[in-house]
């Protein structure tokens, strides 16, 4: 009987890894389905349809900091799709407060920094007189932790040499400075390795793009 109960066990502990390693690959699947079919979303309900669909994976995968993350930027898409700055800031709030669970789950990570920062910039664009000064410092605070976090990361500094692109000389801003920036994110972007498949990989494009513009 001991023998048989110690079998038992040995096989239940060779079970649970398979079980863990099954579910892993199940989110996995799904996640990459969701994060391909964003390439090809546009307009704001369709980005409020797809935050939904990441809240209703996230209940079965409440302890992954990366379903946050994506419902967190799908709310940021379609607050930055939005008509209205009174519904894009709802949405940019709604936003912040998705990406605080991902931030509950994996704090001082490189990637949520950045958004958190992207984010903070989108609310800034909506008045920028009275919410840049305070908000601008609180934007930037985060691209620069964000690079501490991980300096490998090429979207922090992307958004670097947007804000740059942007800002007058006598703020440190000019286009030269934004293109220095570009070049950096463009080179870290060849460089970089992503730990997953679902791992965020935006901004490429965008970099290649806003380069052009500022030669």
């Amino acid at each position: 009987m001991k023998n048989f109960k110690q079998i038992l066990i040995a096989l239940m502990m060779l079970t649970i890894p398979v079980l863990v390693n099954a579910s892993d690959k199940t989110f996995i699947k799904q996640m990459e389905k969701e994060i391909s079919g964003m390439e090809k979303i546009s307009g704001m309900d369709s980005w409020l349809n797809q935050a939904g669909v990441f809240e209703k994976i996230s209940k079965e995968n409440s302890g992954e900091w990366l379903i946050f993350y994506y419902e967190s930027y799908a709310y940021l898409k379609a607050g930055m799709e939005a008509k209205e700055n009174i519904q894009a800031d709802r949405y940019y709030d709604q936003s912040l407060l998705i990406l605080e669970k991902a931030v509950t789950l994996s704090p001082a990570n490189s990637e949520i920094s950045t958004l958190k920062s992207w984010i903070i910039s989108m609310k800034i664009s909506i008045d920028p007189m009275a919410r840049g000064y305070e908000l601008g410092m609180q934007a930037n605070q985060l691209l620069s932790a964000a690079i501490i976090q991980d300096a490998t990361n090429p979207r922090p500094y992307l958004l670097q040499g947007l804000a740059a692109m942007y800002t007058p000389e006598e703020y440190g801003g000019s286009k030269k400075v934004a293109a220095d920036l570009l070049n950096q994110s463009i080179q870290k972007f060849a460089e970089f390795k992503s730990a997953s498949s679902i791992m965020p990989s935006w901004g490429l494009d965008k970099a290649k793009q806003t380069l052009k513009e500022v030669q």
